[in-house]
């Protein structure tokens, strides 16, 4: 194995594997909640015009694509009703591997404002 135990712990070898959540649009706006933890920007203020998008009017779902696929690239919008508020959500899961171990889980992202508020001001 390549873990080594430490106290109370362990310290093990990882890696880091990312692939496409969805190779389509996302069946719902739960669904897509429910798998998608990464954020993005919203592509509007990308200098990068290449965007195309692709609305899903069953679901509101809005899909930002480059080059018309869905891929790592792709930013998906969701709207969530029940607290009224737009995500924008990279189309990637990360996920952490323990090397030399079927043990696997989420890699846990780190959430910083990309916009500055009150509490930001000193």
């Amino acid at each position: 194995s390549s873990c080594e135990v430490i106290a109370e712990g362990c310290f093990c070898d990882v890696s880091v594997s990312e692939s496409v959540a969805y190779t389509a649009m996302p069946p719902s706006v739960n669904d897509a909640l429910a798998n998608l933890f990464i954020g993005a920007v919203d592509p509007a203020i990308l200098s990068s015009s290449s965007y195309v998008t692709q609305t899903d009017t069953t679901t509101g779902i809005i899909a930002h694509k480059l080059a018309s696929v869905f891929d790592e690239h792709t930013i998906f919008q969701v709207h969530e009703e029940r607290t009224d508020r737009t995500f924008f959500l990279k189309n990637v899961v990360s996920k952490v591997n323990v090397v030399g171990t079927p043990y696997a889980f989420r890699n846990t992202p780190h959430f910083m404002s990309f916009v500055p508020n009150e509490t930001d001001e000193r």
